[in-house]
């Protein structure tokens, strides 16, 4: 695994599109496709980065914060006669709207709202009593877990959740709708979300008479079970009776922990399936079947459905275009940094203009273009509106935010990209050794509902390109200055045991250590004590499997991306992108 100290950070106001350079590598390899991010920078660009201070920030990500966590919230008057009447509320027409901050605290709460308005007003336009409020925020979702919604508000609260893609309401739940005190029994309710992805909450509240109170939290929950099938059931290492032995057997009337539920890869026998908590801290897979295991609570689910492409809600001057997207995060990296659109798809093609955070595109075509960054080749021809005026050109699709509905990454890496082909042959076919890596790989992965097995291909391509770029090559060969063992280059300063051992250029114990050893640990430590969530809290992981969980931890407490530490600054945003080109290639 590839360590590094952290680079001189530098400021300078430049359209990016290729990445950082001042970083050094040991593989430098165009096979490895694996070069960090660098920047063309004029030279008085490069005399302000001379007299920059060592260790200063470059930029700072917006999104690191929880933003997902921010309250916006629509307040209406209302009378005593159409107060509990929710279907007539048009907060379109609000009395007064107010930005209620952020309130996430605490490990495994996704969201939070607290806001105490005693006797008084919450806003000067809006009456002590008798008015109803609607407050959202978006919040990002795991596939199969479980969330539970309480509320210890005075008086009523309902909820609904949408997509926060289309905008389409999902699940509406009505919650504790009635007039009631902080002191009145907690409500509370579980969910299960279906698809991971991020997801529009909001709470609707009226207040009678009296004191005014919202309280109310989403968090992680592990619902408790019980075993009830009369001849108990097997705790299997994957969600799977199919290639594996049964860890043990649990009796009737064990009880477990559900931490999620997860369908089977490859059981069309027993496609569903809990992973699982035993009482003494063992974890495993147990087959999700009412006959088999009890629950002790009901979950309402959130589920998006079958879903034709995503309308946006973003408006482009209406054209329509094949889709839409907005300037990611990724391009931000000072205040000032803009993302160029070009007259061709190539950095050489002329500037037109100019984009920054946030900025609308519509997209009228993907397609394979020059290379920019680590050996990227996919562009968007897009249609823009500035000052009124309609134009196109095309931007590097790295740097784009696009709508996807089909649960992959996405990637800006063409299918056909010749640079990473012989990282798929080597996994696919070795030359270095005599058995294909992919079904290791599934079957490792299996354990974990988080984790695709292209995120695993993605990290060696990034690391050793499987291989090929070791010395020697194949997966007994060290790289990083010698400090790298093996195809995922576990470093022999912080895994002594282990490189000790010599299992390190086993390629299997090499792809086992790197996924149960050091990426699931990452996992679950930030998971613990972090409000990262769903995709971020996977870069957080992939982010320390390179630098390390201090550097991300620090970087997440300085408001900082979580790849702010990691060599080239751009290490999960780049395996997350390969793992996109390893799923157009067959890959999970």
């Amino acid at each position: 695994m590839i360590s590094s100290s952290n680079p001189q950070r530098q400021n300078n106001s430049r359209p990016l599109e290729s990445p950082l350079s001042q970083v050094s590598r040991s593989l430098q390899l165009d096979l490895t496709a694996s070069q960090p991010r660098s920047l063309h920078r004029s030279s008085a660009a490069s005399a302000s980065l001379r007299s920059r201070q060592a260790g200063q920030p470059l930029y700072q990500f917006e999104s690191a914060k929880p933003i997902l966590d921010r309250w916006n919230a629509s307040f209406l008057n209302r009378t005593a006669s159409n107060l509990t009447n929710y279907s007539s509320y048009d907060f379109s027409r609000a009395n007064a709207v107010k930005d209620l901050g952020s309130q996430r605290s605490g490990n495994g709460i996704v969201a939070q709202l607290v806001a105490r308005f005693g006797r008084n007003s919450p806003d000067s336009a809006i009456q002590k009593d008798r008015f109803a409020m609607q407050a959202w925020t978006r919040v990002q979702l795991e596939a199969g877990k479980f969330y539970r919604l309480s509320s210890r508000s005075d008086d009523g609260t309902r909820f609904f959740f949408r997509d926060a893609q289309t905008g389409r309401t999902l699940t509406t739940l009505n919650g504790d709708w009635r007039d009631r005190n902080t002191r009145s029994p907690l409500w509370n309710q579980v969910v299960n979300v279906a698809q991971s992805g991020e997801y529009d909450f909001f709470v609707q509240y009226y207040e009678n008479t009296g004191r005014a109170t919202v309280d109310v939290k989403l968090e992680s929950f592990a619902p408790a079970a019980q075993i009830v099938s009369s001849s108990g059931l097997n705790l299997r290492s994957k969600p799977s009776t199919l290639g594996n032995t049964p860890i043990k057997l649990l009796a009737t009337g064990t009880t477990i922990s559900i931490e999620r539920t997860v369908q089977s890869p490859d059981d069309s026998r027993n496609r569903d399936w809990y992973q699982v908590t035993t009482s003494d801290g063992q974890r495993g897979f147990v087959a999700a079947d009412s006959s088999f295991v009890q629950v002790g609570t009901t979950a309402a689910v959130i589920d998006r459905g079958t879903l034709n492409n995503p309308t946006n809600p973003i408006d482009n001057g209406g054209s329509t275009g094949i889709g839409a997207g907005i300037v990611g995060r990724k391009v931000l990296l000072t205040s000032s940094d803009r993302i160029s659109l070009r007259a061709d798809k190539a950095v050489a093609g002329t500037e037109i203009t100019t984009l920054g955070l946030n900025a609308p595109v519509t997209i009228l075509e993907k397609v394979t273009g020059g290379y920019y960054l680590n050996r990227f080749d996919q562009w968007y021809k897009v249609r823009v509106m500035e000052n009124g005026q309609a134009k196109e050109g095309f931007i590097a699709a790295f740097y784009v935010d696009a709508n996807t509905s089909d649960g992959r990454f996405q990637t800006a890496i063409s299918a056909s990209n010749p640079f990473f082909r012989p990282h798929l042959n080597e996994l696919m076919n070795p030359t270095y050794s005599s058995t294909s890596y992919k079904p290791f790989i599934e079957s490792v992965t299996a354990k974990y509902a988080w984790l695709k097995p292209s995120v695993v291909a993605g990290i060696g391509s990034r690391e050793s390109a499987w291989g090929l770029a070791l010395s020697p090559k194949g997966p007994g060969g060290t790289g990083d200055r010698g400090h790298g063992r093996g195809l995922m280059q576990i470093d022999d300063r912080y895994h002594k045991e282990f490189i000790s051992s010599g299992l390190w250029s086993n390629p299997q114990e090499n792809i086992r250590y790197a996924i149960d050893q050091v990426l699931a640990r990452n996992y679950d430590h930030l998971l613990r004590n972090s409000n990262l969530r769903g995709i971020d809290l996977l870069r957080g992981a992939i982010a320390a499997y390179n630098s390390g969980l201090t550097s991300v931890k620090n970087a997440i407490a300085q408001g900082l991306d979580v790849d702010h530490f990691t060599t080239g600054q751009d290490y999960s945003w780049d395996v997350l992108n390969r793992a996109g080109w390893f799923q157009l290639n067959g890959w999970n």
